[in-house]
């Protein structure tokens, strides 16, 4: 026979486990009112290596246009390391109250890969695109503003790929094109075009 002691032990553990199922419940329904669905935004590795100048292309919507800024960034000594970093930089410049051009926050890059001395494949953050503002011109001053830092951080690429979350994806938020590779150089034209307007 079971002593009195070891049932009252079993029932209590029970009752335990039954109480933390229950409180496992709620903290997750809590969770999902608060917003606890969304995707939390991944935390950047610290950056090693020198601080440096790097020339980042801001868009602007009050004007339509996309322009060179230098900014204080450390920068790591490996291209492709360097180039995220300078997105890293300017994603993050776009989430801050007052910008220019506003991207939601936890946009970012998961990473920059050169595929060849002249090919870049960069990989964004779903956040990015799922909360992209809606719009032909914010959607393309976006797409400049990034192809422009990273052929200014890469000199020698002539083309660009965007993934989103590691897929293809056909549109950045439903009006540029972001499936077939980028030309450098057509993006660099369009954008002196808009700053002669």
């Amino acid at each position: 026979m079971i002593s009195r002691n070891l049932q009252i032990a079993v029932l209590l553990l029970i009752f335990a486990a039954l109480c933390m199922g229950f409180y496992a419940v709620y903290l997750k329904h809590r969770a999902e009112e608060l917003g606890g669905n969304e995707p939390l935004s991944e935390m950047a590795p610290p950056v090693s290596g020198r601080s440096g100048e790097a020339d980042l292309w801001l868009a602007d919507d009050s004007d339509g246009t996309v322009r060179e800024r230098a900014v204080q960034v450390t920068l790591p000594a490996e291209p492709a390391m360097r180039a995220q970093q300078a997105l890293h930089t300017l994603l993050a410049g776009y989430a801050e109250k007052g910008s220019t051009h506003p991207l939601p926050a936890g946009s970012d890059v998961r990473g920059v890969y050169l595929v060849d001395q002249t090919s870049a494949v960069v990989d964004f953050s779903r956040v990015l695109a799922e909360k992209h503002r809606s719009g032909i011109q914010a959607e393309q001053l976006t797409v400049f503003s990034i192809v422009q830092t990273l052929s200014t951080a890469l000199p020698r690429i002539t083309r660009v790929k965007f993934l989103v979350d590691g897929q293809e994806r056909p549109t950045l938020a439903g009006h540029v094109d972001i499936e077939d590779w980028i030309d450098v150089a057509a993006v660099a034209q369009a954008v002196r075009a808009l700053d002669a307007k």
